[in-house]
């Protein structure tokens, strides 16, 4: 069938044959079985890698590197280690001295063939054994039975490369899971191959292994139970994410649903007090809780269900430090209950594991140890690994810098330095960091894609970078439902040049506080003020941008910004309640004399005009209203107000007129690390590295002034986020981010705000403190930092470009003020 495939005249069968073939050939276990398919395949193949159609090209080559790695010596198996190699080398270390070497040398190719003809899924005890019979029978009298046995075993776990827990006898282990020779594929690709996934009873394990290998998808095979063999009576539970829902309910009568049949309120209400929920919060809805909230809600779920295996992906995102220990000792209490888990958390790691499992080249090895012995073992692979929420590596974790010698310079060794603002890390002994972040640049190492932010350009009417943009004064704000204040006399300000970071514990109010501040919330009625200059260009990243691309996840990435930014208008923005219009406010427009369209912006003076169209009247008779008239009307007037606003915007970073081509976008995809192939693929297929970077690509299509992240070190490996955090301090906007990771705040940032109590506290970080105006120097004296804090307020909605004549008036009317001007020697003559 593949033979036809590849010779219809056809290019999409031909590539659909191509792709077969090459998925067919990674699925082979035994590179030697596809020897007997070279001769016919390979001719087919070579003819498609001179197809005028460069995907054709691209997938033959592709099939034809995997077909090729049945011959001996070539493709990706030639790098396959010499068995009669690891056998003399062992025997040197143990054969008597008067072995002599004619026989070393048979009995090194003897052994060498026993383990080359073996099959290549027969356990490693099982090969050593057969072996070191056959040695024997050769060497026998002048070697120790023991020795050869010690000799068999070295050499089959080099020419595997294998740890020597793999030779440990499994026939008096407790398995809950115990599958031999499983095979994962996921979206077209293969990511296990022939290989053994087995969890003991009662131990924590960890997966480890590079971004995009699968570590995930395994989570949501075994979560489903989609394995081949898989117990049907053992029961799972998978904490994925936080909890999301839109319900207006209860936290207690959403758990109540949530939850096994036989689950009584009261345990539910008891097991939320365990994980810190008081009445207050028990009684308010999911909207109003913070990521931290969230994640703590759904372990109180994973806690009713009592499950026999419990799944763990990214568990400590959004947690602060408190949280992160409390859910470190309560999975050490589950005794009796075989969890597995993913963190790019490595403290955490070190605190939780017994049994590290490596995925790596379709392969699953296991280490019967903790994380830290697993590091002091393996080095080189932790070097290479993901690193946990930062991109710092600390060069004594794994022996000081003698034991980097050769590794990758931007590889993260370990996390020992994950901090937050509610306490000491969680390492006992500070040391000097290095960032991975600071080897990129035109010499970066070829896995590390780096991230490129375009230029945001001026703000039209700012004249200084360092003038306030956007501000929040005296703010409160109370959710629905709710009495508790999150907010109660919130005061920041932001420019250009801002790099803040808002920290605080879980549910203080930073994503709030954020939230306000971009519009997708509004304050209390009546109590503070929340400005932004009105040709402001901002991105807002949240906490669940990646959930949303669920709705996409069958999309290609370039499907995805074409449909966003359709009209050259962002949908994401479309969709928040301070821009979109309900049906009920859409039907208020049309009633008669109501505001039903906004077609006009001026500046006169220092007023904003909007030009209005009215129902009921003729296209052309309009009118022009202030700004302060228009925000007194109904709230949908000034939601399209905001829509005309962002119009303009579109306009002004040339977002309407930049054309949504293939390769336009694909170039702007580039920019961010996601290549051809991705952004040809199905979002579906791309790991949560890659997700984030598409993530970012479209909030920067719109080539902001000011970039607002929420907990933006989440779910990404170490490559991404230090080509994030690369890209972020060579952006020439201002940056406002959600973090709990302090080495992150403090290479990036130069103040911190504590959110807390309703208040805003802000702060510059040490040795980055910003310069005060001279007006902000003489209001300090005068009155203190609030009055210096008004006069910065003050002057940004003052602040706008004069015209010429403007500035000439300006210039007569200060000559005017001081009165004539006279010399020292002027007698009046």
């Amino acid at each position: 069938i593949i033979m036809r495939g590849l010779r219809e005249r056809t290019k999409e069968l031909k590539q659909k044959a191509a792709v077969t073939c090459g998925n067919i050939c990674a699925l082979v276990d035994d590179v030697r079985d596809l020897n007997p398919f070279i001769p016919s395949l390979q001719p087919e193949l070579e003819k498609c890698e001179e197809h005028s159609h460069p995907d054709l090209r691209e997938c033959a080559t592709k099939a034809k590197g995997s077909l090729l790695k049945g011959l001996e010596g070539q493709g990706a198996d030639g790098d396959r280690k010499d068995a009669t190699a690891c056998i003399g080398k062992a025997l040197e270390g143990v054969a008597a001295p008067d072995v002599d070497a004619e026989t070393k040398t048979y009995a090194a190719s003897l052994g060498g063939w026993v383990i080359e003809s073996a099959p290549m899924r027969i356990p490693p005890s099982i090969l050593a054994n057969d072996v070191k019979h056959e040695l024997l029978a050769l060497l026998e009298g002048m070697m120790d039975e023991e020795a050869l046995k010690s000799a068999a075993e070295s050499a089959v776990l080099e020419y595997k490369g294998l740890d020597a827990a793999a030779l440990l006898d499994d026939e008096q282990k407790d398995y809950i899971v115990d599958l031999q020779g499983i095979i994962l594929a996921f979206a077209g690709r293969v990511l296990l191959q022939r290989t053994n996934f087995s969890l003991e009873r009662g131990k924590t394990y960890g997966i480890v292994g590079q971004n995009g290998t699968g570590k995930t998808t395994l989570l949501n095979r075994v979560a489903a139970k989609d394995i081949a063999g898989f117990p049907p009576d053992v029961s799972v539970y998978y904490i994925q994410h936080e909890i999301l829902s839109e319900k207006e309910e209860t936290i207690v009568d959403f758990m109540v649903q949530m939850v096994p049949e036989g689950v009584s309120r009261e345990t539910v209400v008891n097991t939320l007090k365990e994980v810190g929920f008081d009445d207050v919060k028990m009684a308010a809805t999911i909207q109003s809780l913070s990521g931290g909230w969230r994640m703590k809600l759904a372990i109180a779920r994973a806690m009713l269900w009592d499950a026999e295996v419990l799944l763990l992906d990214e568990p400590t995102n959004h947690l602060d430090t408190a949280a992160v220990a409390w859910l470190t000792a309560y999975l050490k209490s589950l005794t009796n209950t075989t969890i597995c888990l993913v963190s790019h958390d490595y403290d955490f790691l070190s605190d939780v594991l017994t049994d590290v499992i490596h995925l790596h080249d379709k392969n699953l090895t296991y280490y019967p140890m903790g994380f830290k012995d697993f590091q002091g073992l393996k080095p080189e692979i932790v070097a290479a690994l993901p690193s946990p929420n930062n991109a710092i590596k600390k060069i004594e974790s794994i022996g000081g810098e003698a034991g980097l010698a050769g590794m990758n310079p931007s590889a993260s060794v370990a996390s020992l330095a994950s901090l937050d603002e509610n306490g000491p890390s969680r390492s006992e002994s500070p040391a000097p960091t290095k960032y991975a972040f600071d080897t990129i640049g035109d010499d970066q190492p070829k896995h590390i894609k780096p991230i490129r932010f375009p230029e945001p350009g001026s703000l039209e009417g700012v004249k200084s970078r360092n003038k306030c943009v956007m501000y929040m004064k005296d703010l409160a704000f109370t959710y629905p439902g709710t009495d508790k204040k999150i907010l109660t006399n919130a005061n920041v300000k932001i420019t250009q040049d801002s790099r803040a970071a808002l920290i605080g514990a879980n549910g203080a109010g930073k994503t709030t506080l954020m939230k306000l501040l971009i519009g997708e919330l509004a304050p209390d009625e009546g109590v503070g003020e929340v400005w932004q200059h009105h040709n402001l260009r901002l991105a807002y990243i949240a906490q669940h941008s990646m959930h949303h691309l669920e709705e996409s996840i069958e999309n290609t990435p370039l499907e995805y910004l074409q449909n966003r930014f359709y009209q050259g208008r962002d949908k994401e923005i479309a969709k928040r309640s301070s821009h979109n219009l309900s049906k009920f406010e859409l039907a208020q427009s049309q009633e008669r004399g109501q505001i039903s369209e906004i077609i006009g912006r001026q500046e006169r003076g220092k007023t904003l005009f909007y030009e209005c169209r009215r129902s009921g009247r003729k296209d052309e008779d309009t009118e022009w209203e202030p700004l302060t008239s228009l925000t007194k009307k109904d709230e949908y007037v000034m939601k399209m107000v905001r829509n005309f606003d962002e119009k303009l915007k579109a306009m002004h970073s040339g977002m309407d007129l930049r054309p949504l081509t293939k390769e336009e976008v694909r170039l702007h995809l580039e920019q961010f690390g996601i290549d051809q192939d991705l952004a040809m693929g199905k979002i579906k297929r791309m790991s949560g590295g890659q997700k984030s970077r598409l993530v970012l690509a479209a909030a920067m299509w719109i080539n902001p002034h000011i970039i607002a992240l929420d907990e933006p070190t989440n779910y990404l490996d170490n490559d991404t986020l230090a080509a994030l955090t690369k890209a972020l301090k060579d952006f020439q906007g201002g940056v406002l981010t959600i973090s709990h990771n302090q080495a992150f705040i403090n290479e990036l940032c130069n103040e911190t705000w504590t959110v807390g109590e309703g208040k805003v506290v802000a702060k510059a970080i040490e040795g980055k403190e910003k310069k005060m105006s001279v007006a902000e120097k003489r209001a300090l004296k005068r009155g203190g930092e609030d009055a210096a804090a008004d006069v910065a307020l003050k002057g940004a909605k003052e602040n706008k470009k004069l015209t010429s004549k403007e500035k000439k008036a300006q210039k007569e009317a200060a000559l005017k003020a001081k009165g004539p001007i006279k010399d020292a020697y002027y007698k009046g003559i």
